[in-house]
């Protein structure tokens, strides 16, 4: 690993959340809050973060390998950072702040406040824009603060599977610019809406960040259920099937190209999934007894909530039948759509997949017949169903794994599942002791920080934080590229 390149990546991505805090710290004045809650860390970062900038100054080219390991390094340091401002108001353990900062920056929505309404206004809103930033990706800020050359940045917006990976434009920073554009500007325009549903403006604020990052963080103990609207309830929902969508495809509905949009096969599955289950999980509702319209509307928020990986809850689903809190974790692993900011398996991992054991299936029973798996009518490499299928089993062995230690740390088996499923998923709310009243302050150390590693693998897919890990990555020479000559 280059350490002046790693020097750099650091110092931006520090920089980067110094900046970020602007923000909270101006709230902070203007309610009359603890400005040092926030300044400290800020020059905790700034600092630091100025003087890897200048150390790391010229290093621009960046490898596949080592966007993933910076990516890696990255996450954990900004975690640890943006940890800072929690546990200096004295209300929560080290441990528990990095859990919640995590669970904001992974944009997971799990957390571990009993009493959400006891923390200062500031820090609440630093908590939801953590998952507006860990929504998009730290990689933006990198790129808007230090030019890198157009190979080194898809490098690193790859590597940290951010939604601005998403190329519209032959230059990667005119593509980011413009998927910011319209992750920002959506966001503006939930907010503005949910004040005219009569929400708080600062809780408005608040909760269309938290929509945006698909995160979940709520202002309030009960979550969206406090304010018994059906108006924010359906602003909230409708938002929310939105950020679970390809930021790519979003822009081109915005464009005027809806046609094209529409013939995007993962989309397509993406509506009808969420369809399908909504209608189960509503008849489900019904035959418990309750009224159609009550149950459509119930069944409509949670579907979309699961599906976009959000943890909002507008009800305790805890109370509803089996097959409902079945189904709710299950949704969040096929969820969102790539190029978006939800997590889990991604929809198009699994058509991938079910593509490749139909033709396996085929070949069984054929085996003189070659039949290409196709993805939007083109031919899928089969370097790619390879990865697909890796990743699958990455998947499922962190997810075993983890429910092993948490079970073993005193976790009945459906607490430590759903936890490690909706944190791993990046979805927050949970079964039983983690559902929508629920918290995870009742688990162990131990076992929060394992959750902490779990959900930093969901978010960034698994390979940056594997790679940590491995020797040979450290010691492995580093393989010089000409970036100028890759295409952006």
């Amino acid at each position: 690993m280059n350490r002046k390149l790693a020097g750099w990546i650091a110092g931006a991505s520090l920089l980067g959340s110094a900046a970020a805090m602007a923000l909270p710290l101006c709230f902070a004045g203007i309610s009359g809050e603890r400005l040092d809650l926030f300044l400290i860390p800020m020059l905790c970062c700034a600092l630091p973060g100025s003087l890897l900038l200048r150390y790391g100054r010229g290093e621009r080219v960046i490898s596949a390998r080592e966007g993933l390991l910076s990516i890696g390094l990255c996450w954990l340091i900004l975690s640890l950072c943006g940890a800072l401002p929690l546990s200096l108001s004295g209300q929560l353990s080290f441990i528990d702040s990095v859990f919640e900062i995590i669970s904001g920056y992974t944009t997971t929505g799990a957390t571990i406040l009993t009493d959400v309404e006891a923390l200062p206004r500031s820090l609440l809103l630093w908590r939801a824009l953590t998952q507006w930033i860990g929504g998009v990706g730290f990689v933006v800020f990198m790129v808007m603060l230090v030019p890198a050359s157009q190979g080194s940045t898809m490098n690193l917006a790859e590597a940290e599977a951010s939604p601005a990976a998403e190329k519209l434009f032959p230059r990667f920073r005119q593509s980011a610019a413009v998927l910011c554009g319209v992750y920002g500007g959506l966001t503006l325009v939930e907010a503005i809406l949910l004040c005219f549903a009569k929400m708080p403006l600062w809780e408005s604020v608040c909760h269309a960040l938290a929509t945006a990052g698909t995160g979940g963080f709520s202002t309030r103990n009960l979550g969206i259920a406090v304010y018994q609207s059906p108006a924010v309830e359906s602003i909230i929902a409708f938002f929310m099937l939105i950020f679970g969508v390809n930021l790519k495809l979003v822009w081109l509905f915005v464009t005027g190209r809806a046609a094209q949009a529409l013939k995007n096969v993962e989309l397509r599955w993406y509506a009808g999934l969420f369809l399908g289950f909504w209608l189960i999980i509503a008849g489900s509702l019904i035959l418990d007894g309750k009224a159609l319209v009550n149950a459509l509307g119930l069944a409509f928020f949670q579907t979309a909530s699961a599906i976009s990986t959000t943890g909002f809850a507008s009800a305790d689903f805890n109370r509803w039948p089996q097959l409902c809190r079945l189904l709710l974790p299950l949704i969040t692993m096929l969820d969102a759509c790539t190029g978006s900011s939800g997590g889990g398996l991604k929809i198009a991992r699994v058509i991938v997949a079910g593509k490749a054991m139909k033709r396996e299936l085929h070949r069984s029973r054929q085996p003189q017949i070659v039949k290409i798996a196709t993805l939007d009518g083109q031919p899928v490499a089969e370097a790619t169903i390879q990865r697909t299928l890796t990743f699958i089993l990455i998947y499922l062995s962190f997810f075993l794994i983890g429910w092993i230690l948490l079970a073993a740390a005193g976790a009945d088996l459906e607490t430590a599942g759903s936890a490690v499923l909706t944190c791993m998923n990046n979805s927050g709310t949970g079964l039983n002791g983690v559902g929508p009243l629920g918290s995870y302050a009742a688990f162990p150390p131990f076992s929060k920080l394992v959750l902490c590693l779990v959900m930093l693998a969901g978010r960034l897919e698994f390979y940056p934080l594997l790679l940590i890990c491995l020797p040979e990555t450290w010691t492995a020479p580093t393989l010089k590229i000409n970036s100028e000559k890759r295409s952006s």
